[in-house]
């Protein structure tokens, strides 16, 4: 599950370009994207916006993991249990 308050959007531009953050409503729209890059986009120049129905997170693969690499970091964080 995507914890209350974090689900990501996905914002159409009228140019095609796509971002997805968690969006503040306002004009402009605040986008906080990942790594924490804030854009500001005027409302004009959007063209559609709708709930994303996956986390912003990046998966495993993504970030070039292996199932074994989560494994260990798995059992690495156990230790602060």
């Amino acid at each position: 599950d995507i914890a209350h308050g974090f689900k990501g959007s996905q914002v159409v531009l009228n140019d095609g370009m796509v971002v997805h953050g968690l969006v503040v409503s306002g004009d402009p729209l605040f986008v906080t994207s990942t790594g924490g890059v804030v854009q500001l986009i005027p409302k004009d120049r959007v063209k559609s916006k709708k709930r994303m129905s996956r986390s912003l997170m990046l998966s495993a693969e993504q970030l070039g993991l292996t199932a074994q690499d989560v494994a260990d970091i798995a059992s690495h964080m156990q230790q602060w249990k």
